[in-house]
């Protein structure tokens, strides 16, 4: 979340534009609904959040590509 919000936050940002952007995945805090918000009215794609362990590789839970996002949700088990 610290990421988004320092992004949304940079005094070049309000013209930034990330055509190429695949994903955005989030993870490590919950994602607050206001950054949420913010990203999805000025950049694509839409942010998805996991969940993981360092010691049980990076990512347990998330989102497939395609699948609709539920914000506070980290999605199905790999």
């Amino acid at each position: 979340p610290t990421m988004f919000f320092h992004v949304l936050n940079h005094p070049t940002s309000r013209n930034a534009e990330f055509p190429t952007l695949m994903r955005a995945g989030s993870g490590g805090a919950p994602l607050p609904l206001e950054i949420r918000k913010e990203w999805g009215e000025r950049f694509q794609p839409e942010i998805s959040e996991g969940y993981g362990l360092s010691e049980a590789s990076v990512s347990l839970c998330g989102y497939a590509l395609g699948l609709p996002i539920k914000a506070g949700s980290v999605g199905c088990p790999w």
